[in-house]
């Protein structure tokens, strides 16, 4: 897999609690350059997974809004709110030039969609003990020049920073057998909504 990732843009706060984050330009290019007779008998078999795949060259803008008084004693709250889109003013310009879909950028369709997100926590005490509880909702459409969200901007769950209880990317609707798939084919959606709650001990410290 041959992946190209840049971008440029600005990062600034109005207040100590909130930071926000604009990306005008964005540039994410991934392409498959060599794979096995099972991944191709894997993808061929599902044709959303064979398009995720195809449709990956991702250029578009993306803002984050980040609230966080989560350092407080007590009651601490977390907000991140995100909104990405892609292909939109490439998509124009192939318009006015009145050609056929799909659309491509240097050899490779691009991806054209909208998808926001949003990531809730709030806090008992600090964030190292006490009561946590999170929410995540999140959502990708498609449309134009895209048939499915590319594979890099899907959602999944599980992992570090989600569900740690579960492997990444192993949570999802129907039934996970890795042992039949070998963890080739994740399971991955475009739209998530996850909730957990946990209570954290605090850290004992030891004296040498």
């Amino acid at each position: 897999m041959n992946s190209v990732n840049m971008g440029f843009g600005y990062q600034w706060k109005k207040k100590q609690k909130i930071a926000h984050e604009l990306l005008p330009i964005r540039v994410n290019i991934v392409s498959l350059l060599e794979t096995t007779l099972e991944f191709d008998s894997i993808v061929n078999s599902n044709p959303y997974v064979k398009k995720s795949f195809e449709e990956q060259t991702i250029i578009g803008p993306k803002y984050n809004f980040t609230y966080d008084n989560s350092s407080r004693k007590r009651n601490g709250i977390y907000f991140q709110g995100e909104l990405s889109t892609s292909g939109n003013l490439i998509d124009l310009v192939y318009q006015l030039g009145g050609n056929e879909r799909p659309y491509t950028i240097l050899g490779e369709v691009y991806s054209q969609f909208i998808k926001t997100s949003v990531d809730f926590r709030y806090y008992t005490n600090t964030t190292k003990k006490g009561w946590v509880a999170r929410l995540y909702a999140g959502t990708g459409y498609s449309y134009g020049n895209s048939s499915v969200m590319p594979y890099v901007e899907q959602y999944f769950s599980g992992g570090s920073n989600s569900l740690r209880g579960f492997t990444a990317r192993s949570l999802g609707p129907g039934s996970y057998k890795p042992e039949e798939y070998n963890g080739i084919v994740d399971q991955t959606g475009d739209i998530k909504l996850e909730m957990n709650t946990e209570y954290r001990l605090p850290e004992k410290q030891s004296i040498l």
